[in-house]
């Protein structure tokens, strides 16, 4: 393994090739042997003068990554390379040591609890996940729990277009669940929209504001055509309130009387439509095609019910969410007062000398 460069703890790797992967990096805690490779840059940080963690929040700060991408970077936008010479030109503001570990060690709590909110999010979706399907095939009982499974109570249960279902549902069609209004749809070119204070609605969200509005209430958008029908990367069905325009990309309802419009969104997204999209350049799914579909229908209280149960633990969700976020900004907005000294750590190493045992 000679002219090999072998990485110790407390190295700090850093990403020196490729679009969209250099300038990463991160503080090396493996033990054993191995290698590093070519498209790698080591970095030994000098001892007792320079802490590895600091480092490391050092070179992942945007100010800094600013730097490495308009000084640091050579070759063609598909093949970037990192000079190393560049680098190592770098001067940057260096605290002393014992600042370093304090700045670290701040920076690394924040880390730590956006990672734990992150975590807790990606098991409160995991759940809503579940729970959406069992909604949507068990329902709610009049007490209010979760109907035993057609294995468990299969007299709860009967035959349909749809599979086993409870015996209150029914199974209709789309019409039956709410009323379309793609007649009323009016798409704008670009040059034709003036800016204003009203959403302008296409298949998966917002594109622009416009100064006038076609629709005003609660109603129900499902997309209609282009690549997320098929990927499904974005919610195809969401729920819009107000005053609003939408273009003819997506199909728009609201929900007829004995249909909640929450729970009509969630059974237009949790349908599979692959075998009703038509078209491969540009899939769509067709008024015609959705006319065609089966579709489950509990009681309205119950459809109520289930709305319920999920808005819950889709607000917590969101909740969850809008704290990470907090904290990721928090978090830029530290590193960087931090790691520039517009904010000093002074009071924090204070505290610390004052509290470590002589």
């Amino acid at each position: 393994m000679g002219g090999h460069l072998l990485p110790a703890g407390g190295d700090v790797l850093l990403n020196s090739t490729g679009t969209g992967t250099i300038g990463r990096s991160s503080v090396f805690d493996g033990h054993g042997k191995f290698i590093v490779d070519s498209h790698v840059t080591l970095l030994r940080p000098q001892n007792k003068k320079i802490d590895p963690r600091w480092l490391n929040e050092l070179l992942r700060n945007p100010r800094f990554q600013r730097h490495l991408e308009a000084n640091c970077y050579t070759g063609s936008t598909n093949q970037l390379e990192l000079s190393r010479s560049q680098l190592m030109k770098s001067a940057v503001p260096t605290p002393t040591h014992e600042e370093q570990v304090i700045i670290a060690s701040a920076l690394r709590a924040l880390d730590t609890q956006i990672q734990k909110t992150e975590a807790l999010i990606a098991k409160l979706e995991k759940v809503k996940e579940g729970l959406l399907h069992d909604l949507l095939t068990r329902g709610i009982d009049e007490n209010g729990r979760l109907r035993p499974s057609p294995e468990q109570a299969p007299e709860f249960y009967k035959e349909s277009p749809l599979g086993l279902i409870p015996i209150s549902w029914g199974v209709v069609r789309v019409d039956e669940l709410a009323e379309n209004h793609d007649g009323q749809r009016v798409p704008l070119k670009k040059s034709e929209r003036k800016n204003g204070i009203y959403p302008y609605y296409g298949a998966s969200g917002i594109i622009d504001w416009v100064e006038d509005y076609l629709f005003d209430g609660h109603y129900v958008l499902l997309g209609e055509d282009g690549e997320n029908v098929v990927s499904r990367n974005l919610p195809l069905a969401f729920a819009v309130s107000g005053k609003f325009w939408v273009n003819n990309h997506a199909h728009i309802y609201s929900a007829r009387d004995d249909s909640d419009p929450r729970f009509l969104v969630e059974v237009l997204e949790q349908k599979d439509y692959s075998r009703w999209v038509n078209g491969s350049a540009q899939p769509k799914i067709t008024q015609a095609s959705l006319r065609m579909m089966w579709f489950c229908k509990p009681l309205l209280d119950e459809q109520v019910a289930i709305s319920n149960r999920l808005e819950g633990i889709s607000q917590r969700i969101s909740r969850e969410k809008v704290a990470v976020a907090k904290k990721k900004t928090k978090k830029s907005g530290l590193m960087d007062d931090l790691l520039t000294g517009r904010v000093r750590v002074t009071p924090l190493l204070d505290q610390a000398q004052a509290t470590t045992p002589a």
